[in-house]
């Protein structure tokens, strides 16, 4: 999975697109809801648990000057100590709660302020799935997809996958279930509280969008068919390389694993710039 390990600071990153891309996942949203938000009654308790730790610790002490956490005014006759009443996003004025009680809410503010895309996965001992043949005989639990923000598909349905297990939600890559499912399954389950990791991963994309539902990957059967398409319909000009920052780590209350990805940045896939391209990836 070429990981390595990280910082705790170094789990999400912030960039100058902050501001624009802040909009643009709004736009999302609002247009896409159903389809970029999930969460089941087994992925709750993770949600909310990481909202909590995100909003009142995380971000205001990776980036104070972002996101600013507020004092309750005081009135002119109390004393004491003031105590907090919210999160400032200094960037778009918002105030947002430093807790939630509804996961759903929770996951929309996340979407609205982070630029960062966050998959809740837990075992099949939380979750109410059933395990599959090849987990229950290594004895190793398979973790499920139990609740999301993610406004960037890069070519599937993240609703289709809220349920699944990784090597249902892996199914179309070619190998996933002989070569690779059983290390991660392996890998999530020792993966302790306390570790980052992280990778980068990328691919191309025809369009340049953020999100995409379909057209970012090939299918199995039919490739004949699949490649004479897009051999009439793929431009070199509208062609970019997508890369993706993905970390991993464990929630120390609830054990879930989530998974989190920023889409970093696009390039034309054009000739010209191609040297330019792999001197990127190469020193990621």
């Amino acid at each position: 999975m070429a990981l390595e390990n990280c910082t705790l600071s170094s789990l999400l990153e912030l960039d100058n697109t902050y501001a624009t891309r802040l909009t643009e996942r709004r736009n999302t949203l609002a247009t896409q809801r159903h389809e970029v938000l999930g969460v089941t009654p087994e992925g709750r308790d993770a949600v909310l648990e990481f909202y909590r730790w995100i909003m009142s610790v995380y971000l205001p002490g990776r980036w104070p000057m972002i996101y600013t956490v507020e004092p309750e005014a005081r009135e002119e006759e109390g004393e004491g100590e003031s105590s907090t009443r919210g999160l400032r996003n200094t960037v778009t004025g918002e105030l947002l709660p430093l807790e939630a009680k509804d996961a759903e809410v929770a996951l929309e503010i996340m979407g609205r302020n982070i630029d960062t895309e966050f998959l809740f996965l837990l075992p099949s001992s939380s979750s109410s799935s059933t395990t599959t043949a090849s987990s229950e005989s290594s004895n190793q639990p398979t973790y499920y997809l139990v609740s999301y923000i993610n406004t960037s598909p890069a070519g599937f349905s993240t609703r289709s996958k809220l349920g699944l297990s990784l090597s249902a939600i892996h199914g179309p890559v070619p190998g996933y279930g002989a070569k690779l499912e059983k290390s991660m399954d392996r890998f999530f389950a020792r993966l302790p509280v306390g570790k980052v990791v992280k990778r980068v991963n990328w691919s191309v994309s025809m369009t340049g969008e953020f999100f995409c539902l379909k057209g970012a990957h090939g299918v199995i059967g039919g490739e004949q068919e699949q490649g004479q398409q897009q051999a009439e319909t793929v431009d070199l000009k509208t062609t970019y390389v997508r890369c993706e920052r993905q970390t991993l780590h464990r929630l120390p209350e609830t054990g879930a694993v989530v998974f989190a990805f920023k889409v970093s940045f696009f390039f034309p896939a054009v000739p010209s710039i191609r040297p330019l391209a792999v001197a990127v990836l190469f020193f990621l």
